[in-house]
Order: structure tokens, then C-alpha cells, then sequence
């Protein structure tokens, strides 16, 4: 529980927040290798399945119930017409794939757009959940699931291939030999879009959308069996850093979840002999998480408690988080989210920006309108070490440092390449005091420099150079650092980490 509790502070900041809306994503769709005879039920369970979900019947909809969590059933390839159920997300991209043995299950254009769908339930909605659970539903999903895994873990079709819903001997012969057929065709293939639209499905490139847009909103995932799990494979093949948000909920009976467990590095919470599905093993997870940021939350050290201990230890804290990112990479949208995170309301946001012109005026504007009401703000386009000095928030967010050096050169004026590094370099040693010296978190957005780039004028190599040096002793001092790109945080450095 301490790896958890651990784990979700990294993610949700420490102490984590409660996990108050919990939502699990239900994703269905049918698959055209079931025609083949691999599974030992009709395809039409798949469409009557999501009648039960959304009528509250499934064991999914009785866990979600007890643990508190949500419940969003989408068609997003379901191979019947449900338009006119009620409480049912339709998104559907097609009816069911095609069969994956004969050729690619679906063009690389429906995958994309399977897993848009997934992307778009997690953003589009009132309000981001907490804690996102991965679920699924469609006859025939283990048959992709086990080439999937095959394929991108490099086991034998043998060692991933299990009885699903509940096959005899010959037909987990006859879905073997259909499974290492397919994996043949992908083997050793480097794009993983091409390998999820030849062999996967619709519900997993949906559930990998769900993944990589709760990773990039700074959100846990919880997988649950084989399918779901499936799903958390491709997303890390398209981006290897959701990992880090990924906990696994339990190992089900299928052979090939504890070869998916061990290539993503999870390691399961319980083993209860699950294999249902539906999302089940992930809902029961939901206390467990809420139960590790609680220890957190609530639990007292020894020292608060007046027990004695034998030797003196810190409490965990991220005192300096560094954000980094390209322009428009979404490094102030995540800076102020685990800001968010970490101090509710309770967030003094130190503006750097001046209203030089007309379109920083608007920014300006738009930034302040974004920020929630009860958030203190200092504007200190100067100066800025005073604000974070004097700040009785717990959470201080400084946007941006980029700006703040700029307007450090403005303010002495003409000067030599000496004269600019020591002006940024002293803005840069004040902002360390200043945060070394409270009790509390410092969030600091800045922007990366370099990749190659020139500068044209000798005062831009200058900055260049000065917000260089700043970046580097700011990522020294600070226990977290994050680089933001195309909106997805890439951990460069984790407290506890080494």
C-alpha cells in the first residue's frame, strides 16, 4: 500500500486528493474473427450485454454501486443497431471489425478514430474524473487481445492463448492456431498503430485512447483482466511514459495477463481467480486506491502523534516542481492541474506576463478567466521571489520563469553577455531562496530551450544561455521535473526516484 500511496501522490500530488468521481469506461464492440468458432458464445451476446449494462444489471454495474464509481457504456463497434437505448454512449466507428485471420481487422483510419473515441470520453465531459477504470465488452476479444500481446511482448501464441469464455479443447486449438497465424503477419513490426489495426479491436483502441487522454490529464488508470490490460499494452507502445499512471488491479486466470502485468512492470493488488471482465477487477480496485491516499491524507507521523521513534525521518515532500515545455505544449495547463491537486483552492499564482501589446493583454486576460476564483494572485513581472516569499498559500505557482528572466534583461538596460547572465542568474538564485525558505510547494513553468535552435542576435543567445543555466539549476534543486509534449507529461525526474 505504500507503493500506492506513493505512486498516487506522484500523480495527484502529495497528499493525494480524494478520488471522488470514479468512473469506469465500458467500451463494446464486436470482432470478426467469431465467426470462426473461438468463442463459446454468439456474437449477439455482445449487443444484449450492453442492453444489461445500461439497464443496471451486470456484475459491473452491482461493483460500481458498492464502491461508488460511474458507470459510461459506449458502443463504439457493437454490430447492431442500439441507437435507441437509453443511457448508451453510441460512437460506433463500424459494426465490428473484420476477421483478423483473413486481413487487417481495421484500416489504420478507423483505428485513429477508435481511439479519438476513447480520447473524447474523457475530455469532453463536465468535468474530468479522478480515477478513470478501463472495462470492456465484445465476443472474441481475447483472440485480438492474445495476438496483441504476443506480438508486442515477443511470447509465444502459447504461452498468451487461454480458454476466454470457456472453450474445450478444440477450439483453444482451433483459436491457437488462428492467434499465431495472425501475430505472424505483425511480427517484429515497429509501428504499433499498424500492429493495433491489424490484429486489436475497436473497444481496445478505444480503452487505449481512455489511457493516453487520462495519462495526459494527469489521471490513475486502473486496468482490469485480459482485454483491458490489452488495451494499456497499446497505449504504451504509442506512448511509453502512460505507464507511470497505470495500476493493476488484479491477475485473472487467463495465462497471457501475467505476461502483459510483467512487460508493463505492474504489479496486481489482488488475485481473486477473476475473469469476467466488464471492468469488474478494476472497480473492486477503487477503495484500495482511495484507502492509500488516505494513509496520506490522514494518517499522522510519529512526530504529530507524540510517538517515539528511533531515529528521526521526513515526512514525504515535493517541495519544487519544475514544468517544462515547448510553446503551446500545454506545460501551464499541467502546472496548474497538479497545482490544483496538490492545494485545492488553497494556490498563490505568481504572474509574470506585462501587458506589452494588445495580444498579451488577451492572454493575460484568458489566463487570469481560466484560473479558479479562489486562487490568490500576485502580479510580479518582477520581483517575483517577494510574492513566493510572502505567500501564506501552501502552493505557490510561478508562470513563467522564461518571462520573468526576460524582463530581468529589460530592467538594467543595454548590457554585455556578462551583465545579462549574472542579471538572470541572481532572478534565478533569489526564486531558490524564496522557495527554500517556506514551508510548502513551488510549481515552476518554464520553457525548454535549444533543440538546436540559433538565435539570431547575441541578446538572444544570451537568454538562451541564461534561461539554460536557470532550467538546469532549478531541475537540480527540484524533486520532480516534467517536460510537456504535444499536451503529454514526460517524467524526467521523480522524487525518490534516484
Amino acid at each position: 500500500m505504500e507503493d500506492v500511496a506513493l505512486r498516487l501522490a506522484l500523480i495527484l500530488g502529495d497528499p493525494p486528493p480524494s478520488l471522488r468521481r470514479r468512473v469506469v469506461y465500458v467500451l463494446a464492440a464486436d470482432h470478426g474473427v467469431a465467426k470462426q468458432g473461438i468463442s463459446a458464445y454468439p456474437a449477439e451476446v455482445t449487443a444484449q450485454m450492453c442492453r444489461n449494462y445500461v439497464a443496471g444489471g451486470a456484475a459491473i454495474n452491482a461493483f460500481a454501486r458498492a464502491v461508488g464509481a460511474e458507470v459510461v457504456t459506449v458502443d463504439v463497434g457493437v454490430d447492431a443497431d442500439l441507437g435507441d437505448l437509453p443511457g448508451l454512449v453510441v460512437r460506433k466507428v463500424r459494426r465490428g471489425t473484420r476477421d483478423l485471420t483473413e486481413g487487417p481487422a481495421m484500416t489504420e483510419e478507423e483505428t485513429l478514430r477508435a481511439i479519438a473515441v476513447g480520447i473524447s470520453l474523457v475530455r469532453d465531459g463536465d468535468s474530468l474524473p479522478d480515477v478513470v477504470a478501463l472495462g470492456e465488452m465484445g465476443i472474441g476479444n481475447t483472440t485480438a487481445a492474445s495476438a496483441l500481446t504476443a506480438a508486442w511482448t515477443g511470447a509465444p501464441a502459447a504461452s498468451v492463448v487461454g480458454p476466454g469464455t470457456g472453450l474445450d479443447r478444440e477450439r483453444l486449438g482451433r483459436k491457437l492456431r488462428l492467434v499465431e497465424q495472425a501475430v505472424t503477419r505483425v511480427a517484429g513490426c515497429p509501428d504499433p498503430l499498424h500492429v493495433l489495426a491489424e490484429v486489436g479491436g475497436l473497444e481496445i483502441a478505444g480503452l487505449a485512447g481512455v489511457t493516453l487522454a487520462a495519462a495526459a490529464a494527469g489521471r490513475p488508470v486502473v486496468t482490469d483482466g485480459f482485454i483491458a490490460t490489452a488495451a494499456a499494452l497499446a497505449a504504451g507502445e504509442l506512448c511509453p511514459t502512460i505507464r507511470d499512471y497505470l495500476f493493476a488491479s488484479h491477475c485473472s486466470t487467463e495465462p497471457g495477463h501475467r505476461i502483459q502485468l510483467s512487460h508493463l512492470g505492474l504489479q496486481p493488488l489482488f488475485d481473486l481467480g477473476l475473469r469476467l471482465g466488464e471492468g469488474t477487477g478494476a472497480a473492486l480496485a477503487l477503495p484500495w486506491l482511495e484507502a492509500a491516499g488516505a494513509l496520506l491524507r490522514e494518517m499522522a507521523t510519529f512526530s504529530a502523534a507524540g510517538v517515539s521513534s528511533g531515529a528521526a525521518r521526513e515526512s514525504i515532500c515535493l517541495r519544487i516542481r519544475l514544468v517544462t515545455g515547448g510553446v503551446r505544449s500545454g506545460k501551464s495547463r499541467h502546472a496548474g492541474e497538479q497545482a490544483r491537486a496538490l492545494g485545492g483552492d488553497a494556490v498563490t499564482y505568481v504572474a509574470t506576463a506585462r501587458a506589452v501589446d494588445e495580444e498579451m493583454r488577451r492572454r493575460i486576460e484568458r489566463h487570469r478567466a481560466e484560473r479558479p476564483s479562489t486562487w490568490v494572485t500576485r502580479e510580479a513581472p518582477r520581483d517575483a521571489h517577494l510574492a513566493i516569499r510572502d505567500a501564506t498559500t501552501p502552493v505557490v505557482l510561478l508562470d513563467c520563469l522564461t518571462v520573468l528572466l526576460a524582463n530581468a534583461l529589460d530592467a538594467v538596460g543595454p548590457l554585455d553577455e556578462s551583465e545579462a547572465l549574472e542579471a538572470m542568474a541572481g532572478e534565478t538564485a533569489r526564486l531558490l531562496s524564496a522557495a527554500t525558505a517556506r514551508d510548502g510547494h513551488l510549481i515552476v513553468v518554464t520553457n525548454e530551450v535549444g533543440c538546436g535552435i540559433h538565435p539570431e542576435t547575441a541578446v538572444g543567445r544570451w537568454f538562451r544561455d541564461g534561461l539554460g543555466n536557470a532550467n538546469r539549476c532549478l531541475a537540480a534543486e527540484a524533486e520532480d521535473v516534467a517536460l510537456l509534449v504535444a499536451g503529454l507529461p514526460l517524467a524526467l525526474k521523480v522524487s525518490g526516484a534516484g
